[in-house]
């Protein structure tokens, strides 16, 4: 029961070291509130711009340090591990879920990787398996939707036993039930499709394009905390 309780409570961070391409920032916004970091953690650099968050940045909470020795300070305290997402030697498969504790992941440059100075801090490496020969690299938005799902994974049975603890089905054969299932999901997407393709006043899709424009860590909204 420790053990399971333990699993369930570690988290996850996201560390963007003087990231190339800015609005790359905006695109892992959106992948580390879908996949439940916990902070997404500036260094060096503190803008970036936020299109392609599509308004998770309101979401997530950000932090800034001016250097790599900080961050690893901060995320020592608070028993972390830097996990390095890098081909090395000693690098292993993200598919084998290497992770024990709260971890924070390292991305590095699309087009150099993690630097000599950024692997220094790291306690371990993952790599992403790659079948195809055609290219070398992912883009550091996809590679850490990837390392982020994986993480995710074993939380999985915690989600589906919530799931099952709060829609529950009405008694009956299994074709009723197949169909209640059914009737619930189109009403999902259905909810879903009106949000997406609901007009949006010209005054307030300006604001929202205003929104996507250049940021720094300290003009993000953070959100309200949980009582």
């Amino acid at each position: 029961m420790e053990e399971e309780k333990e699993r369930k409570e570690i988290e996850s961070y996201v560390v963007v070291h003087n990231i190339a391409k800015r609005h790359n920032v905006g695109t892992l916004a959106r992948s580390a509130t879908a996949f439940g970091v916990s902070e997404l953690i500036l260094v060096g650099r503190r803008d970036f711009n936020s299109f392609g968050s599509h308004g998770s940045t309101s979401h997530l909470r950000f932090r800034h340090f001016h250097s790599l020795a900080d961050a690893k300070i901060f995320l020592t305290d608070r028993d972390c591990d830097i996990c390095g997402v890098e081909i090395t030697e000693s690098a292993v498969s993200v598919t084998q879920h290497p992770f024990k504790r709260n971890t924070a992941f390292l991305l590095g440059n699309e087009g150099t990787g993690l630097s000599e100075k950024e692997c220094e801090i790291c306690d371990f490496f993952v790599y992403i398996p790659q079948y195809g020969c055609g290219t070398a690299s992912l883009n550091v938005t996809v590679a850490a939707s990837i390392v982020l799902h994986h993480f995710g994974v074993p939380k999985v049975p915690y989600a589906m036993a919530f799931l099952r603890k709060h829609h529950k089905h009405r008694a009956g054969d299994g074709a009723d039930h197949r169909r209640q299932h059914h009737e619930q999901l189109l009403l999902s997407r259905l909810a879903l499709r009106k949000i997406t393709h609901h007009r949006v006043p010209v005054e307030e899709h300006q604001h929202r394009e205003d929104r996507h424009r250049d940021c720094r860590v300290d003009e993000v909204p953070r959100p309200e905390p949980v009582r």
